[in-house]
């Protein structure tokens, strides 16, 4: 229990649960920034609380008039599904295209500044190198030009004529290279389409012989008002969350999107509280199971603002819970005159008459025998002087049940009927001791171990020999 290290000052008094709280089933939570860091610290994603702010807003209500059909809806809807592919394939179809019509225009650009030039044949020669270079790199393209033989080939033919343009070649039959691309150019061919991409012309060109509306709800031309409880969409401060709070009944249901659904006359803002009906008419109404996320709502008592706490956050509320009974505890002990240390080990202690008792963190068994009885400490004292007290009582019993457990490992069946009598007689006596150790063990167990006192040498010895004498009389504790 660390509780001490937090400084007490910062604590407001505890407030205990009344009884109209209790009646309508409902808690007080007293939470204070010491406890909020506290747990936060204990359990990071925990702390998630939001403020709940109550305005004013101007909406439109529904009435009939023209929506969109199904039909047309419904075509939307494969449009924008197949839109990607088809933009693709425009990029793509755009991109290739425009490479080759500029691959062919440069070689053309090229032909014809080797035919305009007045440089040295050594010189431009270069212009014609460059273009059937790049030419060469076009494949599958068909070019018709006239050769020296009067004979039509293609581009390979213009790539290959000539080695390198070592020799200086003929004019006319470069120019009809140069038509030739000039004219290939004009009827470079569109790629293949995909069907999808097929398919979304034709849906396309069939859009507009589709009926596009039909009678429906529509927003009204009319403005209304109305009030609404929206859940800020920022985490509460550690440090602001601060005050008495009761948590209210029932669940609350809270919007995930700015929702319009006609059909019940209904919109919602997102993060809006929405009425558990209002919900209900939706659901029947609209197949959605992500519009709406679950939340517990609590309010501060004084100011009566509220807030709300995801439902898979409500164990936060838990650990204030024990926060409370740990500060409500201390009160109690200080009420009491006692004052917790820390010890050695690093754990926090009280010191009674008789024992050490640890003070465990979020473990109430100590704040609750207090609250029944403000004088437990003080019969945990007795009871321990006590239980010491039966301690030394048991161990007279130990020579006694030795020695009976020596004669019956010799004798057996033929131990005599008086022995055994007296046997049995001391045996029930110390389980008796016994029973009333364990019940004042019991009684204590969960605020203090007596493991010292019980795993003593002398009392083992004595509670082996119990152990083996109620084996050997067939007696039970």
């Amino acid at each position: 229990m660390k509780i001490h290290r937090l400084n007490i000052a910062t604590f407001s008094i505890i407030f205990f649960f009344s009884l109209n709280a209790i009646c309508q089933n409902t808690t007080i939570y007293q939470i204070t920034p010491a406890i909020n860091k506290k747990i936060s610290k204990q359990f990071p994603s925990l702390f998630q609380i939001y403020h709940v702010k109550k305005q004013k807003i101007k909406y439109h209500e529904y009435e009939m008039g023209e929506v969109l059909s199904e039909e047309y809806k419904a075509q939307l809807d494969i449009l924008d599904n197949e839109r990607v592919d088809y933009d693709r394939y425009q990029k793509d179809q755009l991109n290739k295209v425009q490479k080759f019509k500029n691959d062919y225009k440069t070689c053309i650009d090229l032909i014809d500044k080797y035919l305009n030039s007045d440089e040295n044949y050594e010189v431009k020669k270069e212009y014609l190198i460059q273009s059937k270079e790049l030419l060469r790199t076009i494949p599958n393209i068909k070019v018709n030009y006239r050769n020296d033989s009067g004979g039509y080939g293609n581009q390979d033919a213009f790539v290959g004529y000539w080695d390198n343009f070592k020799s200086k070649p003929n004019k006319k039959g470069l120019i009809e290279v140069k038509e030739s691309l000039v004219n290939f150019l004009k009827g470079v061919p569109d790629f293949e389409k995909p069907s999808s991409v097929t398919d979304y012309i034709i849906r396309l060109e069939n859009l507009p012989k589709i009926k596009k509306t039909a009678p429906g709800l529509v927003e009204s031309e009319t403005e209304s008002e109305r009030e609404v409880a929206l859940v800020d969409a920022n985490i509460v401060d550690l440090d602001s969350l601060s005050g008495t709070f009761l948590s209210l009944p029932n669940e609350v249901s809270i919007s995930n999107k700015n929702i319009g659904a006609p059909n019940i006359n209904k919109s919602f803002l997102k993060n809006e509280i929405v009425e558990s009906k209002n919900v209900e008419q939706f659901n029947k109404a609209y197949d959605d199971i992500n519009a709406f996320r679950n939340a517990y709502m609590i309010e501060e008592v004084n100011t009566k603002e509220q807030y709300v706490i995801p439902i898979q956050n409500w164990a936060y509320f838990g650990h204030v819970t024990d926060c409370q009974k740990d500060i409500e505890l201390l009160n109690i002990l200080h009420e009491l005159g006692f004052q917790e240390y820390k010890g050695s080990d690093d754990k926090t202690y009280i010191k009674t008459k008789t024992a050490e008792i640890e003070l465990k963190e979020n473990s109430q068994h100590l704040y609750y025998m207090l609250k029944e009885n403000k004088s437990s400490l003080s019969s945990f004292d007795n009871d321990h002087i006590k239980l010491i007290s039966l301690m030394k009582q048991c161990i007279t019993y130990t020579s006694s049940l030795t020695d009976f457990n020596n004669i019956y490992e010799i004798k057996r069946g033929f131990t005599p009927v008086e022995t055994i009598n007296a046997w049995r007689t001391k045996a029930i006596s110390a389980n008796k001791l016994v029973g009333q150790i364990m019940d004042i063990r019991g009684k204590y167990a969960h605020i203090y171990s007596f493991s010292e006192i019980e795993n003593s040498s002398p009392f083992q010895t004595f509670l082996d020999n119990s152990v083996k004498s109620n084996r050997a009389l067939n007696l039970t504790y």
